[in-house]
């Protein structure tokens, strides 16, 4: 039988230690692998300031209403962003996964402006529609604290971002979607004019002990603080209504529409 020098010996046993400390790695609970997600955007949603159940305007694709969007290799992703290191909701939906979001623009607080610059293309292509996306991406950032001062819902700024997976069940954040999305028909990616606060609530909603997430937009007065300036400012209407620009020019405007939603993620089983 051949003997193994002290270099091969040593080089087995640092292969072994690699792959063992790579096993452990991948075992790891909340690693820094992207924790993925499903997700639906319901028909529904209870605006918290009246109680009443009204009509989402951003919802599930025509042909999938109730079938939730997952990651699919080189398509759509829906997941939270490094667990250990950021936390951060991302979620995106390409038209090649053969699955949309569907936008309905007939609800208009103020209507486009005519005067748009040529290069916006036409400033009514969203008026009144009801249309699916050929592209939905949107994003988490930032981490605001929750209080009610009566009627109106207070943000707070922490400093930092939030992580997702660190919240308690049934607690309540703030946080800035960050968005932008394509129709058939238009070039320009068009985005909610920035910033776009939103509610993120921690819930069990199985009962399993496992904690999901509902995210939905303020109704209802809101006040945000902003510590540099020592200022408040006030939004009466929450952040349901959403001038809608896009990324050719900060000048385009295509109206401001009641965009109320309600968009549910669960960890994907």
């Amino acid at each position: 039988m051949p003997r193994l020098s002290k270099v091969s010996i040593l080089s087995v046993w640092a292969i072994l230690i690699i792959g063992l400390s790579a096993s452990l790695a991948q075992k790891k609970p909340g690693g820094n692998s992207n924790l993925q997600l499903k997700a639906i955007l319901s028909s529904t949603v209870v605006d918290s300031k009246t109680g009443l159940e009204i009509r989402s305007k951003i919802v599930n694709d025509s042909k999938y209403p109730l079938t939730p969007y997952a990651s699919l290799s080189g398509t759509n992703s829906v997941y939270i962003l490094a667990p250990n290191q950021s936390g951060e909701f991302v979620m995106s939906v390409v038209a090649k996964s053969r699955r949309a979001v569907r936008m309905l623009f007939d609800d208009c607080v103020a209507a486009p402006l005519q005067s748009s610059p040529q290069i916006c293309g036409d400033p009514w292509f969203l008026y009144g529609k009801d249309i699916e996306t050929t592209y939905f991406w949107i994003r988490s950032r930032d981490e605001f604290q929750v209080a009610i001062n009566g009627s109106t819902t207070e943000f707070t700024p922490t400093g930092g971002i939030l992580n997702f997976t660190k919240m308690n069940i049934g607690e309540i954040k703030g946080v800035i979607l960050k968005n932008n999305f394509q129709f058939p028909g238009s070039t320009v990616y068009f985005t909610f004019q920035d910033p776009f606060y939103v509610l993120v609530k921690a819930t069990d909603s199985d009962s399993d002990g496992v904690m999901d997430w509902i995210l939905t937009p303020v109704f209802g007065p809101l006040s945000v603080y902003d510590p540099e300036s020592r200022i408040w400012t006030d939004y009466p209407e929450g952040s349901v209504p959403r001038l809608v620009r896009s990324n050719v020019s900060p000048d385009c405007n295509y109206g401001t529409y009641r965009m109320p939603f309600e968009l549910k993620i669960a960890r994907l089983q």
